[in-house]
């Protein structure tokens, strides 16, 4: 670590240059599992910035379970083993783990209301401007704390279908289509990174400015007629994507 690393001409907050830098350096094994950081004074004086940018982005740190903190006697900020997280791993698996419920601890409902639609809700769902449409607010918790947050919105004769319980206990797809008996031929996801907005980092409890994942989903059903659009942004520290593939004949 070079306290060149951090740039002052960067719009970029100093205690989130200063969190990337760190967990960078734990990431490619500089500081080994178990190991005691540089006391926050040093780690200060390293990059020519102030303690409370220290102390910020070591807790930012300490969130994310990278690292832990301890204070008096033996004290200090050490690298944790096994990722922080033990009994508390990460949701893993191919992108269809972000929608099984078998991976997500609780699923809080934020809103459940009948909407005017905007111009990108009616253009995916094929509505005219303006049109009605069932909206949905979600929080997905996963055992390392807020996983995603979605909003999907669904024309009137297939939204109103479903139930406000039934979607604590069920993934969207899930209801439609074991509950309500709804054909879905496929979904169609864009997928993007994206920075934590004041209200990302608020619902995710990541820091603004975070980097996360944005999903639009559309679910498409008979006929090639869209049925719900949704839209997402996931907190990446607690999300890991495992793609499989045949190996190469190469």
């Amino acid at each position: 670590m070079a306290a060149s690393d951090v740039r002052f001409d960067d719009a970029t907050p100093l205690h989130l240059q200063l969190r990337n830098l760190v967990r960078s350096s734990i990431e490619a094994i500089e500081h080994s599992p178990g190991s005691r950081l540089p006391p926050e004074r040093t780690l200060a004086e390293m990059y020519g910035v102030s303690r409370i940018t220290v102390r910020q982005a070591l807790d930012a740190l300490a969130r994310e379970g990278l690292v832990r903190r301890g204070r008096g006697r033996g004290g200090g900020t050490f690298v944790q083993d096994h990722d922080g997280t033990a009994g508390r791993p990460k949701v893993a698996g191919s992108f269809g783990a972000l929608y099984s419920s078998r991976q997500i601890e609780r699923v809080d409902i934020l809103t459940f209301a009948r909407r005017a639609s905007s111009g990108e809700v009616s253009t995916a769902l094929g509505l005219a401007p303006g049109s009605e449409v069932r909206y949905i607010e979600r929080l997905f918790i996963a055992p390392r704390g807020p996983l995603a947050h979605v909003r999907s919105f669904l024309p009137p004769p297939i939204g109103d279908r479903l139930r406000r319980s039934e979607l604590r206990t069920m993934m969207l797809h899930e209801a439609l289509v074991r509950r309500h008996r709804v054909k879905i031929s496929e979904a169609r996801d864009e997928i993007e990174a994206a920075l934590a907005d004041s209200v990302a980092a608020r619902l995710l409890d990541v820091e603004l400015g975070r980097a996360l994942v944005r999903v639009r989903r559309v679910l498409v059903g008979r006929g090639d007629k869209p049925i719900a659009l949704s839209l997402m942004v996931i907190a990446t520290h607690r999300y890991q994507l495992v793609i499989r593939h045949p190996a190469s004949r190469e």
